[in-house]
């Protein structure tokens, strides 16, 4: 229950979203779990009202598809599965999914903006590569690759992926300033 005790102390949007993800995605495995943990500690009706009332905190195309999974998997138990103390209040999770749904292609956009114009930094030059950025080695006589020969540092293939999450440590580390 760390992530949920530490959702009022949260000094950060991404400390707290974080904490909200990991509860969201307990839901989205194991619905009935996560429910009788949350039940045990009785925090229930708390995370659900933090997680219908703080919606527009969850920002990022990840957080967004994965509360709209969680909430598409909650609505498929039957009414008898879910607890007494948020029976009330559930179509508000209806709501949350609209607002889920509608609000995800800017999410999606505003993603694909911030990878162009990272990738549009790159000081990588890919002049001599083909187009997955991979370059084949030449064999020399005995059989053996150039890649034997070439120091590490001077042959570090940098893949689009590599470069996104070295763009998100930077956001992390700007957001934690």
């Amino acid at each position: 229950m760390t992530a949920l005790s530490s959702l009022p102390n949260s000094k950060s949007t991404a400390h707290f979203v974080h904490c909200m993800n990991i509860i969201i995605d307990a839901f989205y495995y194991n619905p009935l779990l996560a429910f009788s943990i949350l039940e045990k500690h009785q925090q229930t009706t708390s995370f659900f009202e933090t997680w219908i009332k703080e919606h527009g905190k969850f920002s990022r195309v990840h957080d967004k598809k994965l509360s709209i999974m969680a909430i598409l998997t909650l609505l498929q138990l039957p009414l008898t599965s879910i607890p007494q103390s948020i029976q009330p209040g559930w179509h508000h999770l209806i709501t949350s999914l609209m607002q889920y749904f509608e609000t995800l292609p800017k999410a999606i956009e505003e993603r694909d903006h911030m990878e162009k114009m990272y990738a549009n930094e790159s000081d990588y030059d890919d002049d001599d590569d083909d187009e997955d950025g991979f370059v084949e080695p030449d064999s020399d006589e005995e059989g053996q690759d150039a890649f034997d020969q070439i120091p590490d540092e001077e042959y570090d293939v940098q893949d689009e992926d590599a470069a996104y999450m070295q763009y998100l440590a930077e956001q992390v580390y700007l957001m934690n300033e």
